[in-house]
């Protein structure tokens, strides 16, 4: 029998620790906008500099930072985003950050890029879970610690989606403060009121009675173009679109309707409208109208009309 000889391999050190010089940068998130979660953010941005100072063989690439955004989602994690371009192009070599659920609460997602980045030779430190992603054994524990961060991600979702539907039972706005027409405010008992802006107000009466009085809804459009009537919110001019959520609009005859879309998946915070798969409430009489109820209700009736006619194309 031939005899084996058997070769091991070179022992290589992580990058981590082989003094090598190497291109590092570091990444925080926090998910919300408040001053405790700022003060979090200025703390993980102190703490990595410092980091960055007791390696000298290390080029700092940047630290970057996501404020107000969830982990659940990549999408609009400009910063993030913007590291993984400058990983792709080669100029990141380690990517440092606090914790796996600071990185992404999504597992999936997680799993796609730690992948992606180890088939680039870029490995991620997260230093308070103790994982670096070039160790052959990462994955398992990454994964324990990325479900448990999923997991408690819905569970936050669905305890704010309850407390979002009870507030909507008691008339509490969600979504944007200011519609052209009204500013959302807050009175001296802490509670929102409907705040009319009277010049936009006139408007929104004109475009009532034209439409009621026959006006088609690319008449009116042209007509308010014509006159040069400019606004903040409709910067780019009066569309048919920009018409006719005006005339659907419950706001301007005083009533509110909530739960219009929903977030069917909150992992990826895509809406959706709500063709009765969800709550909705409707509070009629909620706060000052501009419009009157019988045109309100003569409006309605003719884009009913309108829509029979047309199939229900909304042209």
């Amino acid at each position: 029998m031939n005899s084996v000889q058997i070769i091991e391999p070179n022992k290589r050190l992580r990058k981590i620790e082989d003094g090598e010089h190497h291109h590092v940068c570091a990444y925080c998130r926090v998910s919300t906008s408040e001053d405790d979660q700022r003060n979090s953010l200025a703390s993980q941005e102190i703490f990595f500099s410092r980091y960055f100072a007791n390696k000298p063989n290390w080029t700092n690439v940047g630290i970057f930072a996501d404020e107000g955004l969830s982990g659940t989602s990549l999408e609009k994690r400009d910063r993030f985003n913007a590291m993984l371009y400058l990983a792709r192009q080669g100029k990141i070599d380690i990517i440092l950050t606090k914790e796996v659920s600071r990185f992404s609460r999504n597992v999936q997602d997680l799993l796609n890029i730690v992948v992606e980045l180890r088939n680039l030779q870029v490995f991620v430190w997260f230093l308070s879970d103790d994982i670096y992603t070039e160790d052959d054994n990462y994955r398992e524990k990454l994964v324990q610690i990325a479900t448990n961060a999923e997991q408690e991600s819905l569970r936050t979702s669905r305890r704010v989606k309850w407390g979002q539907q009870q507030q909507m039972q008691r008339g509490i706005v969600f979504g944007p403060k200011e519609m052209f027409g009204y500013k959302i405010m807050r009175n001296e008992s802490f509670k929102q009121d409907f705040v009319i802006i009277p010049d936009e107000a006139e408007i929104v009466k004109k475009i009532y009675e034209w439409f009621s009085a026959g006006d088609a809804i690319h008449t009116i459009s042209d007509r308010l173009n014509q006159l040069g009537i400019l606004t903040k919110r409709y910067s780019n001019g009066w569309s048919c679109q920009v018409i006719l959520r005006i005339l659907k609009n419950e706001k301007y005859v005083g009533d509110l309707s909530q739960g219009k879309t929903y977030t069917p998946d909150p992992l990826t915070h895509k809406k959706k409208y709500n063709h009765g798969e969800y709550y909705r409430y409707y509070i009629k009489d909620h706060h000052i109208p501009i419009v009157d109820r019988d045109v309100w209700d003569k409006v309605q009736g003719l884009l009913n009309e309108r829509e029979l006619h047309e199939g229900g194309r909304g042209k």
